[in-house]
């Protein structure tokens, strides 16, 4: 429906599928339509072009992240269980941080109903307590995290970079360098830096969101009754804006492959161009890929900025609810517990805000290690370089005598044989000469 009513929209799903291919695009229609005299020429190029395309259109996953890619990360972090380790430790930090901000109030409700019964340094040795506390923990659960996430980065950059030197010389044959280059920069500087701030994020986020429910939920229970509605429209509003920033997210990362490729390619053939006085076109060639990517990182600001505003109007409302209920339960309830549950549905509103936001955030940038690990895992690979069941003898070779028998060789699958059934004997000591490339 939004393809066929927005046409910019439309152009925009457009360019990002297809433009990836331009170069290559051209170049087999300018082979497929010039006109060559009948001969062996004419026969080349059609072997050439046989076959599908020169060149690989760009993977792009359609849909949430899915659960694999998680599953992946967290045990390039060293294990499921340190995984959910960092997950414990936030839970931990998150409840001593809120049972600090309740000491002030269980303090002050004290002293209003029982003054002096307890001294100074009691409330005050125990407040200083829980606060180191929540330092130290703070200070412990970030260092863990980030030497965790260095790890799965640098794993994650290992892995790939020996899977794609394992890949056959097919895979660089119809693969632009652009898309390689983007796995080995932008994708792996996002997972070194952006991945671990995004999780840290999500998880600071959601903790405090669950604590600050439950905080609210003792002083005033009634106040559940209106939050499970509201959390439940912060869900729906996350699920649709999380499908669209995704998916743009995507076309952004797709998009950028293509200026790589192009920026290569035009450096590699620069004394071509120039020779040929065809600066302009490829200027205006680069220009418009860049502006494509542009139009994608512009949709992914102008959806953010209409979740900000749908994310405001439902945390006025939940803090509408926490004050009325707080005003209706004068009287049965301590001032200093309506005080602070006043304060974290404050919080509520910004953490709710911040819950959303860092959860598809975090979904976003996980796109970069769904990309990456595809490339770890997906690529087709060379044979081992030992096959135990056919490795010779140590004593190998006691001759140098070759022998083929019905040879046949192609370039890469899909395209016609080159080598035909060669047979060849090449007794020991001959001197044999290897004329051309095939």
């Amino acid at each position: 429906e939004l393809l066929s009513e927005n046409e910019d929209f439309a152009r925009l799903m457009k360019e990002s599928n297809t433009m990836g291919d331009n170069l290559t695009s051209e170049a087999q229609e300018s082979a497929t339509e010039t006109k060559v005299e009948p001969g062996p020429a004419k026969k080349e190029m059609s072997m050439a072009v046989k076959g599908d395309k020169l060149m690989s259109t760009e993977e792009r996953s359609t849909g949430g992240i899915p659960v694999k890619t998680y599953v992946d990360y967290a045990k390039a972090c060293g294990g499921t269980i340190l995984f959910l380790s960092v997950i414990a430790l936030s839970c931990v930090n998150t409840a001593v941080q809120i049972i600090t901000s309740w000491w002030l109030s269980f303090w002050s409700e004290q002293e209003a109903l029982n003054p002096g019964e307890r001294s100074l340094g009691f409330y005050l040795g125990i407040y200083i307590g829980l606060a180191l506390g929540f330092a130290v923990l703070t200070f412990v659960r970030t260092v863990y995290f980030m030497v965790l996430a260095l790890g799965a980065s640098r794993k994650v950059h290992r892995d790939t970079f020996w899977s794609v030197l394992r890949a056959p010389m097919s895979f660089y044959d119809t693969t632009p360098i652009g898309r390689i280059i983007s796995r080995f920069s932008r994708d792996t500087s996002a997972l070194d830096q952006l991945v671990p701030q995004q999780w840290g994020q999500f998880l600071n986020t959601t903790t405090n969101l669950i604590g600050s429910y439950v905080l609210i939920a003792v002083v005033t229970p009634i106040f559940i009754a209106a939050a499970v509605p509201i959390g439940f429209g912060y869900y729906m509003l996350q699920r649709f804006f999380n499908r669209t920033n995704l998916e743009v997210k995507r076309l952004d990362s797709n998009s950028k492959s293509p200026i790589y490729s192009h920026f290569s390619e035009t450096l590699g053939g620069l004394s071509t161009i120039r020779a040929f006085n065809r600066t302009a076109q490829f200027k205006k060639q680069n220009l418009e890929k860049i502006d494509t990517n542009h139009r994608a990182y512009f949709a992914q600001l102008a959806t953010n900025r209409w979740f900000a505003l749908y994310l405001e109007a439902l945390g006025s409302v939940l803090v509408l609810v926490a004050a009325l209920l707080g005003v209706a339960g004068k009287g049965s309830l301590f001032t200093g517990n309506v005080g602070l549950s006043l304060t974290y549905a404050l919080q509520v509103t910004s953490f709710l805000g911040f819950a959303v936001r860092s959860i598809t955030e975090m979904e976003a940038q996980m796109n970069a290690v769904e990309r990456l690990v595809h490339f770890r895992d997906d690529l087709p690979q060379e044979p081992p370089e030992v096959n135990e069941k056919t490795a010779p003898t140590e004593e190998w070779p006691d001759k140098g005598h070759i022998e083929f028998r019905g040879v046949q060789l192609r370039y890469r699958e899909g395209l016609d044989l080159v080598l035909k059934g060669i047979d060849l004997d090449i007794a020991g000591g001959t001197k044999v000469g290897v004329v051309g490339r095939t």
